[in-house]
C-alpha cells in the first residue's frame, strides 16, 4: 500500500487547521465576553417568554374587564340615566386601567356614544378623534367613527363638513354606507341630484342601507 507523507510546511498550512486553532485563541482571549454575551442571550430569551407570557395574562384581564363594562351597558334592570351614568363609570375606569389596549377603541366608540346622546358634543368629538387616532383601532371601528363624527356634523348643522368626513371613508366594505350618508349630507345643503347620484349608488346593494337609499330616492323630489 503506497504510503502519502504529509511534510511539515503542509501540515503547518492546513487552512481548516489554522483557521480551528485561531479560533479556539480567541475564544479563549475573549472568553469573558462570550460568557457575558450567552448570559445576555439566555436572558432575552427569558425575557421573551415572560412577555409572551404577560400579554396573554393582559388580554385576559382586558377581556374580563371589558366584560363589566358591557353588563353595565346591557343592564335593563337601570333607568336609562342610570344605565348612562354607571356606563360612563365603567369606561373611565377600564380606559384608565388599558388606555392601548385593543379594546380601547371599542370603548372610546361606545364612551362618544354615550356622550352625543347627552349632547355633549364636544367630548363625543374628542372621543372619536382618538378612536381614529389609535393604534388599535381596526378598519371597521374606523368606519364607525368617521361616520358618528359625520353625524356629529349634521347635529352641529354643518352639513358640508358632514359630507367631507364622510368622503373619508376608503373601505371597499363600506361603500353603501359611504354613500348614502353622503347623500343625506348633499340633501341636507340641497344638492338634489348630488344626492339622487349618491343614493343611486347606495341602493345597488343587497343590505339595509341599500334598503334606505332605495327609500330615500322615493321620496326625492
Amino acid at each position: 500500500m503506497p504510503h502519502h507523507a504529509i511534510d511539515k510546511q503542509t501540515l503547518k498550512h492546513d487552512p481548516f487547521r489554522d483557521a480551528m486553532f485561531a479560533l479556539v485563541d480567541y475564544m479563549h482571549q475573549r472568553r469573558n465576553l462570550f460568557i457575558l454575551l450567552g448570559s445576555a442571550l439566555l436572558l432575552i430569551v427569558a425575557a421573551g417568554a415572560g412577555w409572551y407570557g404577560f400579554s396573554q395574562y393582559y388580554s385576559r384581564w382586558q377581556s374580563e374587564a371589558f366584560a363589566k363594562v358591557e353588563t353595565v351597558l346591557a343592564d335593563t334592570k337601570l333607568s336609562k340615566d342610570e344605565r348612562a351614568r354607571s356606563a360612563q363609570a365603567a369606561l373611565e375606569e377600564f380606559l384608565k386601567n388599558y388606555p392601548r389596549g385593543a379594546l380601547a377603541p371599542i370603548a372610546l366608540s361606545y364612551q362618544g356614544r354615550l356622550a352625543f346622546e347627552q349632547g355633549r358634543l364636544d367630548k363625543a368629538e374628542q372621543d372619536f378623534q382618538q378612536v381614529l387616532e389609535h393604534g388599535q383601532t381596526t378598519p371597521a371601528l374606523r368606519v364607525l367613527a368617521l361616520t358618528s363624527l359625520g353625524k356629529l356634523r349634521e347635529a352641529q348643522g354643518k352639513p358640508q363638513e358632514a359630507e367631507a368626513i364622510y368622503n373619508r371613508i376608503e373601505d371597499k366594505g363600506f361603500e353603501a354606507l359611504k354613500a348614502y350618508n353622503v347623500g343625506r349630507a348633499q340633501l341636507a345643503q340641497n344638492k338634489t341630484e348630488q344626492a339622487r347620484t349618491s343614493f343611486t349608488l347606495a341602493a345597488q346593494g343587497t343590505g339595509t342601507v341599500s334598503q334606505w337609499a332605495r327609500e330615500a330616492l322615493e321620496y326625492l323630489p
